[in-house]
């Protein structure tokens, strides 16, 4: 049993073969400088949010697969966060609210909950990661409620329900942020052509299966991006015949997958030259 936390402490993983049954986690001044707290299946800790929310100095909380359920309400004053992983648990009703008030929160990790509603515009302008895969959140095609997060690179909304925006549409916005890993997959069968694609160019990994672009050829104009590693376009309604760009060889592309869709024509002969990478 640990009677006191000692205040020079800056990283303490706590595991259950640590506790008894009757585990409080110790509070007040002596427990402010922890920076980083991981708990690992403590779900019959019922006091475990109300101990956590008085250690105001966390920089990252992990309550990974705790069968949590109900809000993280209780956790809007650990305003130090940096990182707050919350997934594989039984969350639910909208984003919380409380969000706002994380503004040094660099990864969030939603993801595996049930959470709905759509994203405010103002969220988080300073994430990297944001992780939302396998919700039921509304996401818009666009992304444009992220324009201005020009920090943001790695985004999982996977699962949840894309939807376009209807009215009209400012094509001259472009995008502040430099997306490395997206996967906008819906099962929804919403969306429609993401035109933010156009200023991405530092893409390794991109997975828009089910976003319905229908009439639109191949999109072969991505190939062209030297940094993609994985492009998944299965049943986007692409129509048309299958064609590469005429640059030079694709050395990084391991993985493309263009199935359920309507393209036809014969495969080009040239395909294992061009993609070198692809078995």
């Amino acid at each position: 049993m640990l009677h006191r936390l000692q205040a020079s402490f800056k990283l303490i993983p706590l595991h259950k073969s640590l506790f008894s049954s009757d585990f409080k986690l110790t509070r007040g001044d002596q427990c402010k400088d922890l920076t980083t707290t991981h708990f690992p299946e403590l779900v019959k800790f019922i006091n475990l949010l109300q101990s956590i929310a008085n250690i105001t100095s966390l920089k990252t909380l992990s309550l990974y697969g705790l069968g949590l359920i109900g809000s993280i309400q209780g956790l809007s004053h650990l305003t130090n966060l940096q990182g707050l992983h919350l997934s594989v648990n039984n969350l639910s009703g909208n984003l919380p609210y409380c969000l706002v008030n994380f503004t040094l929160l660099q990864v969030l990790d939603l993801s595996d909950n049930h959470f709905i509603g759509k994203i405010a515009q103002s969220l988080l302008k300073f994430l990297t990661s944001l992780l939302l895969e396998h919700n039921q959140v509304e996401i818009r095609s666009s992304l444009s409620p992220f324009f201005n997060h020009s920090k943001l690179n790695y985004f999982n909304p996977y699962g949840n329900e894309v939807y376009t925006k209807t009215g009209v549409v400012n094509h001259n916005l472009a995008p502040k942020f430099h997306l490395e890993s997206l996967s906008l997959s819906s099962t929804s069968r919403g969306g429609s052509f993401l035109e933010f694609l156009y200023h991405q160019h530092d893409l390794q990994f991109l997975d828009i299966s089910s976003i319905l672009m229908i009439g639109l050829g191949f999109l072969s104009w991505l190939l062209e991006n030297n940094t993609l590693e994985s492009l998944l376009l299965s049943s986007c309604s692409l129509f048309g015949s299958l064609g590469f760009p005429t640059c030079n060889p694709n050395a990084i592309l391991s993985q493309l997958d263009i199935s359920k869709n309507q393209l036809y024509g014969p495969i080009p002969t040239r395909i294992c030259a061009y993609f070198l990478r692809l078995g």
